[in-house]
């Protein structure tokens, strides 16, 4: 065997020696995943695939003892993997539908609230030197860049970016200042109102 054909004849050993273990262990593998997962998901037959794609692509396939062995848990972690982000993809669409939820079914108290909230937070905009208004407005209500922003009122974009930044810090500052007088007030109600 020459030199230059070494690489192709080890190439095709691999390629035989996979499909030989394909043979092999995907009805073992498939049906032992099938009694971790059931019919899906994960599918046990997407996960035989994906181990069998792990095994090719291990650049030192001849160092692998037991492919059975290998097999399996690459497949269970793939598996676990796809539980993990079903897992996770469920948690987001609960916490997007109770948000739903609770735009849908407004309370007057909370309908109320919001509209305070907005007042309180228009005044404190009114409130902000002209530049960083200006700033706000466009970045955040008009979703104008920060480029456009700078070009528009010639100068650098990381002076607009500061600008913009003290402006969100006081209004942070504001909203929560607020906040702490709000609920004090509402301490102050409850006790009385008792």
């Amino acid at each position: 065997m020459s030199i230059e054909n070494a690489p192709a004849d080890q190439t095709e050993r691999r390629r035989k020696f996979v499909e030989q273990l394909y043979r092999e262990h995907k009805g073992g593998l498939a049906a032992r995943l099938s009694r971790l997962y059931g019919a899906g998901p994960p599918d046990p037959q997407d996960l035989v695939q994906i181990a069998f794609a792990k095994l090719a692509a291990t650049p030192d396939i001849d160092a692998i003892r037991k492919p059975g062995a290998f097999l399996f848990r690459v497949a269970v972690n793939a598996g676990l993997d796809q539980v993990d982000r079903l897992a996770s993809a469920r948690r987001f669409e609960e916490e997007q539908l109770r948000g739903v939820e609770a735009v849908q079914n407004p309370t007057p108290e909370s309908v109320y609230m919001g509209q305070e909230a907005l007042t309180r937070l228009g005044r404190m905009i009114d409130d902000l030197p002209a530049d960083q208004r200006n700033i706000v407005y466009r970045a955040r209500f008009k979703g104008e860049t920060l480029t456009e922003i700078a070009n528009d009122m010639q100068v650098s974009v990381s002076s607009v970016s500061r600008q913009l930044a003290k402006a969100l810090t006081r209004l942070r500052a504001s909203l929560t200042e607020d906040d702490v007088d709000v609920d004090h007030s509402r301490a102050c109600h409850d006790e009385f109102s008792l």
